[in-house]
C-alpha cells in the first residue's frame, strides 16, 4: 500500500464517521428542537385561545 492509499482510507473512515455523528447525533437534537418548539407554539396558541374564550364571555 502506497501513503496515498493509506490517505484515502483515512479520509473515508473520517467521512463515514462524520456521518454517523450526524446522523445519531446532529439529526435527533434537531428533531427534537423542532418538536419542542412546535410543541411550545401550540401549547400558547391553546392559552390564547383559552384565554380569548373567557374573555369573550
Amino acid at each position: 500500500m502506497s501513503d496515498e492509499d493509506l490517505l484515502q482510507i483515512k479520509i473515508q473512515t473520517v467521512i463515514a464517521a462524520l456521518n454517523e455523528i450526524y446522523i445519531f447525533v446532529v439529526l435527533p437534537l434537531c428533531s427534537r428542537q423542532l418538536k419542542l418548539r412546535f410543541y411550545l407554539r401550540s401549547e400558547g396558541e391553546t392559552k390564547n385561545m383559552k384565554y380569548i374564550t373567557i374573555h369573550k364571555s
